[in-house]
């Protein structure tokens, strides 16, 4: 099964699923509705204790990492699901963690949809780090131009460069995409609440002056 996903506060909501070609046999069919009817409905989240909870009206399930596996003692959230949108989730902060899977957005008119914010503008200069997801973050002063979607607040505005993920030492192993001054269209969500690009690949698009916007709004 796969299927858009997106996090609010500490809700996850799963899209339109895709099934696959199932190898399974005995009850799996049954199987394969129970989970199929889980995630259909609002998802509810709590991590305590190195252990992550799915909570589907009266139903649920827990992730916690198998006895024995290599590693420290203190859990790794590893994310094999797809992150986007507005503002965080307990995964986002308290504890290390690894390789996001991030959605591909097909359209800007997708970016432009999940996006908490959308403005023009162009990075000023560096205004410190911060991090997200166990991963160094650089955060810019964003002069902003224009607003077209969200209410991010007044004047220049604080904007963190969403880091890949599971890329070691180097936050940005292609370069940050924010560490312009040329003028950009900022797909941005609140995670924390601080203000990141959407997603690294695809959270700023160069929008040179007399472009058309390649969205609706």
């Amino acid at each position: 099964m796969s299927g858009p996903a997106t996090i609010t506060g500490t809700t996850l909501t799963v899209g339109d699923i895709a099934i696959g070609a199932s190898g399974c046999t005995g009850d799996s069919g049954e199987q394969q509705q129970w989970v199929l009817n889980f995630l259909q409905r609002p998802i509810e989240q709590t991590f305590s204790n190195g252990n992550l909870t799915w909570k589907s009206d009266s139903d649920t399930l827990n992730f916690r990492k198998s006895p024995g596996e290599p590693g420290t003692a203190e859990p790794t959230i590893t994310s094999t699901g797809s992150i986007s949108g507005p503002p965080s989730s307990p995964l986002s902060d308290g504890g290390p963690v690894s390789c996001v899977d991030w959605v591909r957005f097909e359209t800007p008119q997708d970016l432009y949809d999940n996006a908490a914010a959308v403005l023009v503008g162009r990075s000023v200069g560096r205004a410190g780090e911060t991090s997200i997801y166990g991963s160094k973050a650089t955060t810019h002063l964003v002069e902003v131009e224009q607003i077209l979607k969200g209410d991010p607040g007044d004047g220049n505005l604080h904007i963190s460069s969403m880091p890949p993920t599971c890329t070691g030492s180097d936050s940005y192993p292609e370069g940050d995409p924010l560490d312009s001054n040329q003028r950009f269209i900022i797909f941005a969500a609140k995670r924390g609440g601080e203000w990141f690009t959407l997603t690294p690949a695809q959270g700023v698009s160069p929008f040179p002056p007399n472009a058309q916007l390649p969205f609706h709004q």
